[in-house]
């Protein structure tokens, strides 16, 4: 089973394979019994099938250290193509970088979207993001974004990573709640992984399947919900050195009226 997690530099993944690390549940599979919440898994907890609307909305600050502060401030888009979406902001006074480096600024990239939408050269948004966490073999580093229309503008869109438990931005995710569990692989053969949805709140709140579409309300405006959350306690034996077991939640939001919102977006015009 492989379940890829883009964690670290931009446009790396960082795969979670059986017998080598924490096993992660695949999005295909022959079905079986119900679970709870819709989630589908055989009668002896083996296989959990979920479904395809997995979150994937990423963004990391430019390459090789990323961000190396948090933001919340006006960006500008320095490139859009159907890949990825590149922003550019200037490094505040207290961000610990000489201020002769470069030309005062660094970039953003967002990836996730197929494909990202198009934005005019040079609009301006607001971005929202927490620092970039280091690079490493293990559990995702918690990270989180949200693209506005100005500052506490309408949300374009915007994504979360941490540990399993509640998310607060850009959209408060509690409440979680075991839909199907599985057993590992090769690695740690006792232990088992639990898959959660949860409670996302916008204008009300609402239960969202993991890797299913959801719906939420923010301001009355509709948003698409993806969510994931597994975690699983380790239950010895372990026959792999470089095992950890699964502690991860995810989010993803995105507007269903982005075109409408990208099209209202200021352009910055240089003189």
């Amino acid at each position: 089973m492989l379940r890829l997690m883009m964690v670290g530099v931009l446009g790396v993944a960082i795969a979670a394979a059986v017998g080598c690390s924490g096993s992660l549940p695949s999005n295909s599979g022959t079905g079986g019994s119900t679970g709870a919440g819709g989630a589908t898994g055989s009668p002896d907890g083996s296989v959990c099938t979920l479904g395809m609307q997995t979150p994937q909305l990423w963004a990391h600050g430019a390459t090789p250290q990323g961000l190396s502060f948090d933001y919340d401030g006006p960006a500008f888009v320095s490139q859009s193509t159907t890949d990825t979406l590149s922003l550019t902001i200037d490094l505040p006074a207290d961000a610990g970088i000489s201020p002769d480096a470069g030309d005062g600024t660094t970039s953003v990239q967002i990836t996730g979207m197929t494909p990202m939408p198009l934005f005019p050269m040079m609009a301006r948004v607001w971005l929202t993001k927490s620092k970039d966490g280091m690079p490493s073999f293990g559990p995702p580093p918690p990270s989180s974004f949200a693209i506005r229309d100005g500052q506490g503008g309408p949300l374009l869109f915007g994504a979360a990573i941490g540990s399993y438990g509640p998310l607060s931005f850009p959209v408060q995710v509690d409440q979680l709640a075991v839909t199907c569990t599985e057993r590992d692989g090769d690695c740690a053969p006792n232990s088992t992984i639990s898959i959660a949805g949860a409670v996302v709140t916008g204008d009300k709140p609402v239960f969202v399947e993991p890797d299913q579409l959801g719906t939420i309300l923010l301001g009355g405006a509709s948003y698409e919900v993806r969510l994931y959350a597994a975690s699983e306690p380790v239950v010895q034996p372990v026959n792999c050195t470089d095992f950890f077991g699964i502690s991860e939640a995810q989010v993803d939001v995105r507007s269903t009226n982005l075109a409408t919102l990208i099209a209202g977006l200021p352009i910055n015009i240089l003189l």
